[in-house]
């Protein structure tokens, strides 16, 4: 496509390369056309080469992040739990011999290609119903350095001794954590109705008393999308530092209707990142990041990327494996819906490398950008990278298509690109909690992007 032209919706003009994401934002159309087509041309060889090892390298499976799901069953039932409703009422729970096998398993694929870190982390269902196994297996495994643990909660079960003991070793804990009370509680809920907002409560304030950097997830939904902004101060607030703020995905009937309106959840998103701003421009010391937003402000400004959601192809059984509370292989969390339909192996029969030969594993490695027709002619295609292909399968049944969010990604990169001319490179700081990035920031900058 070679440098193109694009007005930004606050009316500046975007050169970009969407091969090689080389940027520039200029206040006129035509001011600067020479310069920048210079500037273009000194660094646009050493942007290409740099795209095309990433492309080699995306190409072949290395996985270095496992899900162990210990049981699909949850003490709580939110409304658009992608987990099917029967599994989270009973299922299978892997015990400690189990879960040792799993991890002897990894530890060989990792000896074969010479994996120097591995993240474990324990999800569900609820992985603190398995509050023994967790501990026995973190204690006998802290030792061996490349392994990093982590767990996923839905924080209603947390408690000091658990807290203690895992943290000593440097294990981590996320929170699911929708909003204030009224907007969590409207979906997230026990088994018996209630909301669950002050148990989580009760546990983030034990939580906050082992781990300095609190992550959280929050999902957006039709209950708390109009109030995102709020919900970023409320977050500060608590002392969570960062967290992920993921539009629900609509995986059925029911979840479609708590999915946020387009134009409201785009409208809020920015406010919420505007707030983001204001606070992080206050506060030197205690600071807040969406992950979500620093990921993609990374493919626009950098060569690395620390969430698999924004890589093309995306991660699913190329850079990460979920093993379900029967051993069951899937290339990410969402997959489980769908049941044996997609499938990859089992990991108490199958090898990692088998595994990874699945077709449909083959299949989703090779979703590219540049295979998906709307998103090989988006200028921001190396950006949004074509997002996750489970969400356009939910709603289209096709993973060769752009995500149902595909037009909120748009105008959110389109955001950050206004942010970039109105800050420039101060803007980093404010939105990249990465202090390796943030030390190479000058460089990167001025590598590929710059502000006329």
């Amino acid at each position: 496509m070679g440098l193109t032209q694009h007005m930004l919706r606050n009316g500046k003009i975007l050169w970009i390369d969407p091969e090689t994401v080389f940027w520039v934002v200029s206040s006129k159309i035509n001011q600067f056309t020479k310069e920048i087509y210079k500037l273009y041309e000194n660094v646009n060889s050493t942007l290409l080469n740099m795209r095309k090892k990433y492309n080699k390298f995306n190409s072949e499976p290395l996985v270095i992040n496992y899900e162990i799901h210990l049981t699909e069953e949850c003490n709580m039932n939110c409304d658009y739990c992608y987990v099917p409703h029967n599994y989270r009422l009973k299922s299978n729970k892997l015990n400690i011999l189990q879960i040792e096998k799993i991890i002897e398993k990894i530890l060989l694929y990792a000896d074969t290609q010479k994996l120097e870190k591995i993240t474990v982390t324990f999800h569900g269902g609820e992985p603190l119903l398995r509050q023994y196994e967790i501990l026995q297996i973190i204690e006998k495994y802290h030792k061996e350095k490349r392994l990093k643990f982590d767990i996923q909660s839905n924080g209603t079960l947390i408690n000091h001794n658990f807290c203690k003991e895992i943290t000593q070793y440097g294990a981590r804990i996320g929170i699911s954590i929708d909003g204030r009370e009224n907007e969590h509680n409207k979906y997230r809920k026990f088994r018996n109705g209630n909301g669950s907002y002050h148990k989580v409560i009760e546990g983030l304030k034990i939580l906050k008393q082992y781990i300095k950097n609190i992550g959280a997830i929050c999902t957006i939904h039709t209950a708390n999308v109009s109030h995102l902004s709020e919900i970023i101060e409320h977050f500060y607030n608590l002392g969570i530092h960062s967290f992920f703020l993921n539009p629900l995905v609509p995986f059925d009937t029911n979840s479609r209707k708590l999915a946020p309106p387009l134009d409201v959840l785009i409208s809020n998103y920015k406010k919420a990142i505007l707030k983001q701003i204001e606070i992080n421009k206050k506060n030197h010391t205690q600071k807040i990041f969406i992950s979500n937003v620093e990921a993609l402000l990374l493919n626009i400004l950098a060569d690395k990327q620390p969430c698999v959601c924004y890589e093309t192809p995306c991660g699913a059984s190329r850079s990460m494996l979920v093993i379900s509370s029967n051993g069951d292989a899937y290339p990410c969390s969402e997959f489980i819906a769908y049941g044996h339909k997609f499938k990859l192996g089992n990991i108490f029969k199958d090898s990692i490398d088998s595994i990874l030969s699945a077709p449909f594993s083959l299949m989703l490695r090779s979703r590219h950008v540049s295979k998906i027709q709307k998103c090989k002619e988006c200028v921001f295609k190396y950006i949004c990278c074509g997002n996750c292909p489970l969400s356009a399968y939910h709603v289209y049944n096709d993973f060769y298509t752009p995500p149902c969010y595909c037009e909120f990604y748009y105008e959110i990169i389109d955001f950050l690109f206004t942010l970039l001319f109105e800050y420039g490179k101060d803007i980093v700081p404010l939105l990249v909690s990465d202090e390796k990035v943030l030390r190479n920031s000058d460089q990167l900058y001025e590598m590929g992007s710059c502000i006329f």
